[in-house]
C-alpha cells in the first residue's frame, strides 16, 4: 500500500516509518530539508516531497496515486500559538483544508484518511487547541477519521531529557502550579492506534483506557529541586479527551469512538476515565519506566 504522511519527519512520523517501512511504500511530505535528509539516510527507500501543505497545487499532486493518508503536519507549541496566531491558523486550519481538497481530488469518498488531533482540542483554552478543534471538524465533515490523544513523550528531546540535564547541572526544574496532570501515550501505542483506525470506519477515535501522570510526581521521582510557577497562558491544570457535548458510542478492543451528544442520550458513565485528573494515574517512577519501555 502507498501511504502519504504529512509532517512525517517528526517523532510520530519517524515511528510510523519504522513500523511500515518494510511493508508499504511511504511518502513523507514536510518542509524541513535537513530532517528529510537525516530520515532518508536511515531509510533510503522513502520518497520525499519538500513543501508546505498550504500549497494547494503541490498538496493535490502529493495525494495522487496514494492509497492512505496520515495528516500529522501541524504547529504544536502552545505559547507560540498565542503570539503567532496567523501562522497557526494558516498551517493548522488552512493547511488541513488544503490536504482535504487534495485528497478528495483523487479519493472522492475520502476513505483511508486519518487526522492526528490532540486533547488540547477539547474545550480548548489556547489558540493551538482551537485550531485543532476546527481542523477536526473539517476533517470529520469530509468523511475522514480523527485520532485524538494526549502527550506522546519520547525519550529523546522530551521534558524528561531537559530535566535530567538540569538536575545533573545542579539546577532546579520548573513545575506549573497548581500541579497539572497530563495524558500519556507511548509512540508504539500511537502507531498501533493509527494503524487500527485506518482499518476502521471513519469516526473520531480516542484511546480506550487512557493513562495520566502528575508532572510534580515525575519531578519528585527524578529527585529534582522544584521551582513552581503559575500556569502559562492557555495552559490547563487538567486535560480531557471527551468534551461535555460528546459521549462514548462504541467500544472496541483498543478504540473508543466519540460522537456529539444527541437529544435524549444519557451522559457517559465512564466520563471520569477521559479526564487526566480522574483516570488511572501512573506514579512518577511508573511514568518514567513507561516512557523508556514504550519508545524502544
Amino acid at each position: 500500500m502507498k501511504i502519504l504522511i504529512t509532517g512525517g519527519t517528526g517523532s510520530l512520523g519517524t515511528a510510523l516509518v519504522e513500523h511500515w517501512y518494510d511493508e508499504h511504500e511511504l511518502t513523507i511530505y514536510s518542509r524541513d530539508p535537513h530532517k528529510q535528509q537525516r530520515l532518508g539516510t536511515q531509510y533510503p527507500k522513502l520518497r520525499f516531497i519538500l513543501g508546505d501543505v498550504c500549497d494547494q497545487a503541490l498538496t493535490t499532486w502529493a495525494c495522487a496515486e496514494q492509497d492512505a493518508l496520515v495528516h500529522a503536519a501541524a504547529l504544536k507549541i502552545i505559547h507560540l500559538g498565542e503570539t503567532d496566531r496567523r501562522e497557526y491558523l494558516r498551517v493548522n486550519v488552512e493547511g488541513t483544508l488544503s490536504v482535504i481538497r487534495g485528497w478528495k481530488a483523487h479519493h472522492p469518498d475520502f476513505q483511508l484518511a486519518a487526522f492526528i488531533s490532540t486533547d488540547k482540542s477539547v474545550e480548548a483554552t489556547n489558540f493551538y487547541g482551537t485550531t485543532k478543534r476546527m481542523a477536526e471538524a473539517f476533517w470529520a465533515d469530509a468523511g475522514g477519521s480523527v485520532i485524538r490523544y494526549g502527550n506522546v513523550v519520547v525519550s529523546n528531546g522530551s521534558f524528561l531529557e531537559v530535566w535530567a540535564k538540569r538536575i545533573a547541572e545542579g539546577k532546579p526544574v520548573v513545575v506549573r502550579r497548581p500541579s497539572p496532570t497530563r495524558f500519556y501515550l507511548s509512540l508504539n501505542e500511537a502507531v498501533d492506534l493509527i494503524e487500527s483506525i485506518l482499518k476502521s470506519p471513519p469516526a473520531v477515535y480516542v484511546p480506550q483506557c487512557p493513562r495520566a501522570f502528575s508532572v510534580l510526581d515525575v519531578a519528585n521521582a527524578m529527585s529534582a529541586t522544584v521551582v513552581t510557577e503559575l500556569l502559562g497562558p492557555g495552559e490547563k491544570q487538567h486535560e480531557k479527551l471527551l468534551g461535555h457535548d460528546e459521549y462514548l458510542d462504541t467500544d472496541e478492543d483498543t478504540l473508543t469512538i466519540t460522537r456529539r451528544v444527541l437529544k435524549g442520550w444519557s451522559p457517559c458513565p465512564d466520563r471520569a476515565l477521559y479526564s487526566s485528573n480522574t483516570t488511572y494515574r501512573m506514579s512518577g517512577t511508573e511514568f518514567i519506566d513507561a516512557v523508556e519501555e514504550g519508545n524502544k
